[in-house]
């Protein structure tokens, strides 16, 4: 079978085409065809070939990434349709899917592990208050644009695969796709990659961690703390919530930054 994966996420080889890390491997191994569509970087050539792996690079416009991601199947026009003759099934990544059924004849699935449903429905100065409506403008039109985007991506494809059986009923309740194409994937763990008996020493020599550690907080601002509110019914951890959690768990001097 001769399979197109449309995703901006397949450069980090070490990371086996995230996040497609199971399925291409898997898939060559049972003899399948694999061509791959992204953008390209400045030095990287368009095409490369392993085996049966085909890495197609479009070129990227000079906007937002946002767009370029949105973009993605109209940037690689010419290279989906001199493919579209020799394959039989076309995977996009959620928005990188966007358009596709205008492109080409054949089947298409689209992967989408997060559905914008609720940012769909709330963008507005209802939620959001005037004074972190006007100061994050255009954030909030970046997430009602891109949850249009997804929602048309979507409702154009053949079949949808998402994570989460909540995702599939608020995508077959509210946004009128029928759940017949939906399919439900849950997330799992490869325990030949992640286990508790792999050595941590060749990540920590790597990261060059010399025994600290690296906690990642994401950017916490007005913003994100309304979408953490209104879009996952979830409420943040303060500072001192943070520090206690930290400090049952032994560690007796932590740093904010």
């Amino acid at each position: 079978m001769n399979i197109c994966i449309i995703t901006t996420r397949f450069e980090d080889r070490e990371y086996n085409f995230a996040p497609y890390g199971e399925l291409v491997p898997r898939l060559l191994k049972k003899g399948h065809s694999v061509h791959m569509i992204g953008l390209r970087n400045e030095g990287q050539p368009a095409y490369e070939k392993s085996g049966n792996l085909h890495l197609h690079r479009a070129r990227a416009l000079f906007v937002p990434s946002v767009l370029n991601r949105i973009l993605l199947s109209m940037l690689s026009y010419e290279v989906i349709k001199s493919l579209e003759k020799g394959i039989d099934l076309f995977v996009a990544h959620d928005v990188h899917g966007f358009g596709l059924k205008y492109i080409v004849k054949k089947p298409i699935v689209v992967d989408a592990p997060v559905v914008n449903i609720e940012l769909f429905k709330c963008v507005d100065f209802k939620y959001s208050g005037i004074g972190v409506f006007i100061s994050s403008i255009s954030f909030f039109l970046l997430v009602l644009v891109t949850s249009i985007v997804q929602y048309l991506t979507l409702r154009s494809a053949n079949h949808v695969f998402t994570n989460c059986r909540k995702f599939k009923y608020r995508m077959a309740k509210e946004w009128g796709i029928d759940d017949k194409k939906i399919t439900v994937t849950t997330a799992g763990v490869n325990p030949e990659r992640f286990s508790r008996n792999n050595n941590g020493d060749v990540y920590r020599n790597k990261l060059n961690l010399n025994g600290k550690i690296v906690v990642l907080i994401t950017l916490r601002n007005l913003v994100t703390n309304w979408l953490v509110k209104k879009w996952w019914k979830a409420e943040p951890y303060k500072k001192n919530e943070i520090l206690e959690v930290f400090s049952k768990v032994g560690f007796n001097h932590i740093k904010f930054k």
